[in-house]
């Protein structure tokens, strides 16, 4: 009865949503309405009461809220009102149940506004709902960790629910997606069957994958194997590219890394099979736990080898055995607490695969494929990182320093020498370079950033870059600097340069080239410069005009303005006819709205910054259907959100409307009799109608 009821309210809401500001009058006749027995009188009115928030009407509703089905709504409209009352009213109500036509609803929508107000003394009646009924789709999972954590004589009562919920799919996706997530938080040693169940069997695409995300939560020590199993299995692409994607990045091994390999040689997504077989070329195996000793990494990286062999991903036998040896020989300095030996050793490991790998040209037996590559190098280099570096005798001193002259930190310096190669950090801001060459190519990197300079002399030298103050100006269409635009600039990716002060942003950068974005009232420009040659970047705004005029050409008030720009923002009300605001000149959708009817246009405000709307005049006319003569004093309406006034016909039988051409329904009533119609006034500005009247 009461979805009846509800679907009541919906179809007559839609005659409420313009309604001014009432006087004490209508609000007296809206409260009396809330007695009649009319539903189509009644709901009406508990709707305006709460559009118009009557608190007047407390009193009345009050009594309402005792008892009967609709208890639920009357208290939800109480609580909006600000009623003191609704806690006592709930309790009321379910005292009252049983004379309702579903007690187990009443009693559990007052229970529910109980617990949202803090009181938990009915919360066995949520638990009572969810047993009766048989569809679970409308009961609020949400509730149920609240009343583990407020009603102990509850808890397992709610636990099992929400387990009934994850283990037999019951209720709503969202539902059940809930319930994992809560199963995950409370009961994470309980949650594994659950969590795979959902994993494999879940009919819900998002919360079967979501399922995934949840094992990795509770560190599931099976997971691999299932991902792999789910693989081979998942009929949606996109999240066999997930699982595929998690299994090389969290769970890297040699053996997983060969499934996923093999496994996109069989992807029948075209696009998935691409995206993963790019994965598998930019994949390094993971970074190893830091509670693992350099002495067992080196272990780990032995039998790598021996992995790596045995798949043939490197070759020949005196070739891993050799790599093997120069291993063990750097195990033994470890023991020896020799770390630079150790360092040595494991980096002529390194050296070795490298070379090897990239010598294409040999001729004998030795080979490292791609694959053994990046599992014996990167490892080797995780090592490496955890050693320490060996005391560097200064060549070439390398500093940075910024546009006053002052000392700053740079994020790194390489330099050339057959290969780039870092400097060595001197933790002071500057950097050594340790070559026998006479000269070199270095490279500064700051703030994403890098310089290059050339032939620099190595030996007993230091080479100082310096940065300089950039600034990137923001000018309306005048030449004024305004605020705020927010800046950034690109190396790498879009990063931070700041928000304009006055029109103003400045940050030190590297004297290089750079594209530099502009963001102004949530639209963007770009912008390419080079600070060598120019280290201000001025943006400017263009003054945007758009104009509104009718039919015969002539500007008229008043029309609504909106662009663009992310989302629908608002531009302005014309005046005289027309709206003015500064905007980058980029292009942009525009939205004229005049007499509840809107039109789109889009515009490039480089090109020209007056935008312009046009009204048609739109002519409705009606004749009769047997004789075909004009009907004067119809009624003529249109449709834009709900039915508007057009006017009414004239002795002719015609009634006219400045309106922006757009397709529309008309309806034309005279005496008892309507008719409507459809038309694209934007191709034909005459509506005829014709009325079957006397």
């Amino acid at each position: 009865m009461k979805n009846i009821l509800l679907f009541i309210v919906l179809l007559t809401s839609s005659s409420f949503l313009f309604a001014q500001e009432l006087t004490n009058e209508e609000k007296q006749i809206i409260i009396n309405n809330l007695d009649s027995s009319n539903i189509l009188i009644n709901y009406p009115a508990i709707l305006q009461v709460e559009s118009h928030l009557i608190t007047e009407a407390i009193p009345k509703l009050e009594p309402k809220a005792q008892n009967g089905d609709c208890t639920g709504i009357y208290l939800r409209l109480l609580q909006k009102l600000g009623s003191t009352h609704v806690q006592n009213l709930a309790h009321l109500a379910i005292d009252s149940s049983d004379k309702c036509d579903d007690p187990v609803e009443t009693r559990y929508d007052c229970s529910k506004i109980l617990i949202e107000l803090g009181e938990y003394t009915t919360a066995q009646y949520i638990i009572e709902y969810y047993n009766a009924k048989t569809s679970k789709f409308l009961f609020d999972i949400t509730l149920l960790p609240k009343i583990i954590e407020n009603r102990p004589d509850l808890q397992q009562q709610a636990k099992q629910i929400i387990f009934d919920y994850a283990q037999n799919f019951r209720g709503s996706s969202f539902s059940r997606y809930l319930a994992n997530a809560i199963i995950t938080e409370k009961y994470p040693s309980e949650a594994a069957p659950i969590l795979v169940n959902s994993f494999r069997n879940e009919p819900d695409d998002a919360a079967r994958i979501s399922s995934l995300w949840y094992l990795f939560v509770i560190n599931y020590s099976e997971l691999p194997s299932l991902m792999k199993e789910r693989l081979l299995v998942e009929p949606i692409s996109s999240y066999r590219r997930t699982i595929a994607d998690s299994l090389l990045k969290q769970f890297g091994t040699i053996e997983n890394y060969q499934f996923v390999k093999d496994y996109s040689t069989v992807e029948q997504d075209t696009i998935i099979k691409s995206l993963v077989e790019s994965e598998i070329v930019e994949f390094i195996p993971n970074v190893p736990d830091s509670n693992q000793t350099k002495s067992e990494l080196i272990d780990l990286l032995i039998l790598t080898a021996d992995n790596c062999f045995n798949i043939n991903w490197l070759s020949d036998l005196a070739f891993s055995n050799e790599l093997k040896d120069i291993l063990t020989t750097a195990k033994t300095n470890l023991q020896n607490e020799d770390s630079l030996a150790c360092r040595v050793q494991v980096k002529a490991f390194q050296d070795l695969v490298d070379n090897v790998y990239k010598d294409s040209l040999n001729t004998d037996a030795r080979f490292v494929t791609i694959e053994g590559w990046k599992f014996l190098y990167w490892n080797a280099q995780y090592i490496l990182d955890r050693l320490p570096e060996p005391p560097a005798n200064p060549n070439l001193l390398v500093n940075l320093k910024n546009s006053l002259g002052n000392q700053i930190p740079a994020s790194n310096v390489k330099y050339y020498e057959g290969s780039w190669k870092d400097a060595v950090n001197n933790g002071d801001g500057t950097f050594t370079v340790i070559t026998t060459r006479a000269n070199v190519s270095i490279r500064v990197f700051y703030e994403y950033a890098s310089q290059q300079v050339d032939n620099v002399p190595a030996q007993n030298n230091t080479y100082t870059f310096t940065t300089i103050n950039a600034v990137v100006q923001l000018k309306n269409s005048l030449g004024n600097l305004i605020d705020a635009g927010t800046v950034q600039y690109y190396a790498g990716a879009w990063r931070s340069f700041g928000t304009t002060s006055n029109g103003v942003a400045y940050k030190e950068l590297l004297p290089i080239n750079y594209s530099f974005r502009m963001t102004y009232e949530y639209s963007s420009i770009d912008k390419q410069q080079n600070l060598s040659s120019d280290s201000t970047v001025v943006f400017q705004t263009v003054n945007a005009a758009v104009q509104l005029k009718n039919s015969l050409g002539s500007l008229i008030d008043a029309g609504t303005v909106q662009y663009y720009a992310g989302a629908w923002r608002s531009f302005g009300t014309t005046s005289n006819g027309v709206a003015y605001k500064e905007l980058l000149p980029v292009n942009y959708s525009f939205r004229m709205t005049y007499e509840y009817v809107s039109n789109d246009k889009q515009q490039n405000l480089s090109t020209n910054p007056v935008v312009d709307f046009n009204t048609v005049l739109c002519s409705v006319k009606v004749s009769k259907t047997s004789t075909n003569e004009p009907i004067n004093n119809a009624a003529v309406k249109y449709y834009s959100g709900a039915w508007r006034n057009l006017g009414s016909t004239n002795s002719s039988g015609i009634a006219t409307k400045e309106l922006l051409p757009a397709n529309l329904s008309f309806r034309v009533t005279y005496g008892s009799v309507s008719l409507d119609k459809q038309q694209d006034i934007s191709v034909n500005s005459l509506v005829e109608l014709l009325l079957n009247v006397p």
